[in-house]
C-alpha cells in the first residue's frame, strides 16, 4: 500500500512539472494573471453551434476579424485567446508587437515575430495584420511563408486569428483560407467595398448592426462559421488595459520605409537591365533579317518594331563595318 501510494505521489508530481503551468510560470515584466474562459455569449437559434465553433479553435483554425477603427477587433481577438487559454491550454502568441508591450501582457501571452516559429498547438494573435500581410505585397517571402502555414495550420493544432479593417488590406490567401470571417461594427462604406466573396457577408452584418442599439454594439460580432452563424457579444480580456489598445501608436516605419527603398531600387535596375537586354536582342533579330536580303518595312513588320528603329540598326551596323575598314 505504501508502494502504490509513492508511486501516486511521483506521478502526480511529474504531471505538474511537465503539464502546463497556467499561474506558477511569471515571465519577468509580465502580469501574473490567470487566464479567464468566461466572457464569450452566443445569441440566437444556434446555440449548439456556437459552442461548438468556439471549442474548434483547438483543432487549428484561421479566424479573420473585420470592422471599423475602434470596433474592438484587437480586443476580441485578445479573448478568443484568453478563451482558448483557459479551456484548452493552447499557448498564445502575439505577432508583431513591440517589446515594450510585454509588461502589460500576462505571462501565458508570449510575443513572436513570426507565426511559423510559434510551436505546434499554440493560438497566435496577428493584430494589424494589414500592416504585417499587406494584400499589395503577396510576392514576398513572408507572405509566401504565411500561405505554406495556412495550409498546415490545421495538422499543427494550431489556430490563427488575424484583425484587420478590411479584407482588401489583407493578404488573400488569408481569406481564402478563412474558417471563420468575424465582423466587428463595419466602416460606413464596408458593406460595399470589401472583396466580392466577403461582401455579402458584410452587408449582412452590417444590416445586424444598425438594427442594434448604439451602447450594445461595442461588445457585439457578427460570426459566419461552418458550425454557427450569428451575434456573440464579448468583454474585455481580462488583461486588457488602454496601454494594450494603444499599442501601435508609436509603430517603427522605419523598417518598413527602407524595405520599400531597397524593393524600388532592385525594381528599377531590373527593369533597367530587362531594357538592355530587349534591346540587344531586338538588334540582333534586326541584322539576321538584313543578312537575309529583308528590306526596312518588311523587317518592322516581321518584329512588331518601328522602321525607324531598324534604319538606326542598320546605320550602326554600317558605321561599325566603315570603321573596321
Amino acid at each position: 500500500m505504501q508502494r502504490a501510494k509513492q508511486r501516486l505521489e511521483n506521478a502526480e508530481a511529474q504531471s505538474l512539472e511537465t503539464g502546463p503551468q497556467l499561474r506558477t510560470e511569471v515571465i519577468s515584466g509580465a502580469l501574473e494573471v490567470a487566464a479567464d474562459p468566461e466572457g464569450l455569449f452566443g445569441s440566437g437559434e444556434q446555440a449548439e453551434g456556437y459552442a461548438l465553433w468556439l471549442d474548434s479553435c483547438q483543432d487549428g483554425k484561421v479566424i479573420a476579424i473585420l470592422g471599423r477603427r475602434g470596433s474592438g477587433k484587437t480586443a476580441l481577438a485578445a479573448k478568443i485567446a484568453e478563451y482558448a487559454m483557459a479551456k484548452h491550454s493552447m499557448t498564445v502568441y502575439w505577432i508583431g508587437l513591440p517589446e515594450q508591450a510585454e509588461a502589460t501582457l500576462p505571462h501565458w501571452v508570449k510575443l513572436g515575430d513570426s507565426p511559423d516559429r510559434c510551436p505546434i498547438g499554440c493560438f497566435i494573435i496577428i493584430d494589424e495584420a494589414g500592416i504585417q500581410y499587406m494584400s499589395l505585397a503577396f510576392n514576398t517571402d513572408r507572405n509566401r511563408l504565411l500561405r505554406v502555414l495556412l495550409m498546415v495550420c490545421r495538422q499543427r493544432h494550431c489556430s490563427l486569428v488575424f484583425a484587420v479593417q478590411s479584407s482588401r488590406g489583407l493578404e488573400y490567401a488569408i481569406i481564402r483560407q478563412a474558417d471563420t470571417i468575424i465582423f466587428k461594427e463595419p466602416g460606413m462604406h464596408q458593406a460595399e467595398s470589401e472583396r466580392p466573396d466577403i461582401r455579402p457577408m458584410a452587408k449582412k452584418a452590417s444590416l445586424a448592426f444598425k438594427q442594434m442599439p448604439k451602447d450594445e454594439r461595442l461588445e457585439a460580432a457578427y460570426v459566419f462559421d461552418d458550425d454557427f452563424e450569428g451575434i456573440i457579444k464579448s468583454t474585455l480580456p481580462s488583461f486588457w488595459s488602454e496601454e494594450l489598445s494603444h499599442v501601435y501608436a508609436h509603430f517603427d516605419l522605419t523598417a518598413m520605409q527602407q524595405q520599400a527603398t531597397k524593393r524600388n531600387e532592385l525594381q528599377r535596375v531590373v527593369v533597367q537591365e530587362t531594357k538592355l537586354l530587349n534591346e540587344v536582342s531586338l538588334e540582333k533579330e534586326i541584322l539576321e533579317l538584313k543578312r537575309q536580303g529583308n528590306g526596312m518595312e518588311k523587317i518592322a513588320k516581321i518584329l512588331g518594331c518601328s522602321t525607324w528603329r531598324v534604319r538606326k540598326c542598320a546605320e550602326g551596323m554600317e558605321n561599325d563595318n566603315t570603321a573596321s575598314r
